[in-house]
């Protein structure tokens, strides 16, 4: 509520927060038409409250579910994420997450509605399956994760080109743990909050030496309400945090 009275108190031209543009846009027409005129301000910014509030809610939800599935792989592949992290280029810690998600993908199944009659291709000797508009679909992530037409050698790990491996390269397109590219339901959160937090978090991973699972049911992921909890792991030591850069 603080910073949402901070920048309505600004005048702002170009939002460099997702508060910012929601106090930016509140003026505009078809903002204005949402609401009656003798509330309109009022109310809008009531609303704006209940969708702040709402998206750290489920960030504060789904952040550790996806970072437990992540970690979850890496432990998986024995990942030493202290002597790969120096390794990588520009853009190969997030490739690490993608791939990582991708074969223990946080959301195995989701449930999608048709917005139009669609006919889906089968194998050639069949015929096209019909789904009608309102007809709901069941989507094997889990399936199309592991997809060879898009992904070559569907079950390896590969850092291609970000880092030291000789696996097959991916595209950044075909990945769905923020949704389908291009589609208006992608996650709008992808580079503005989950990555980067996500990022943090497997960097303050790699200064556990010698991390690694423990053996058995205890070192499954444990979950509450398909919320991750707890992952019980072993490491020697912790490494201090590095040293920021010198001006």
């Amino acid at each position: 509520a603080q910073q949402l009275e901070i920048a309505r108190a600004k005048v702002i031209t170009k939002p460099c927060n997702l508060i910012e543009a929601f106090v930016q846009i509140q003026a505009r027409p078809e903002i204005l038409a949402l609401y009656p005129r003798d509330a309109s301000e009022d109310q809008y910014y009531r609303d704006v409250s209940v969708l702040l509030l709402e998206l750290v809610s489920t960030t504060l939800a789904a952040a550790p579910t996806a970072f437990g599935s992540l970690m979850t792989t890496i432990l998986k592949f024995r990942i030493d994420l202290a002597a790969l992290l120096p390794e990588l280029q520009e853009g190969g810690l997030a490739r690490l997450i993608y791939e990582a998600e991708r074969l223990n993908p946080v959301l195995a199944l989701r449930m999608r509605q048709c917005e139009a009659d669609t006919s889906l291709t089968r194998a050639p000797d069949e015929p096209p399956a019909q789904l009608r508009k309102g007809d709901f679909v069941l989507a094997m992530v889990s399936a199309a994760n592991l997809d060879h037409k898009r992904f070559k050698q569907p079950h390896r790990l590969s850092l291609a080109p970000f880092g030291p491996t000789d696996g097959p390269e991916r595209r950044a397109q075909d990945y769905l743990m923020f949704g389908v590219h291009g589609d208006e339901r992608q996650c709008w959160g992808r580079n503005r909050v989950a990555m980067p937090l996500l990022e943090e978090c497997v960097l303050a991973a790699s200064r556990l030496r010698g991390l690694r699972r423990v053996a058995g049911p205890d070192g499954e992921l444990k979950t509450l309400a398909n919320v991750a909890i707890g992952l019980t792991a072993r490491f020697t030591e912790i490494a201090p945090p590095p040293h920021p850069a010198q001006a």
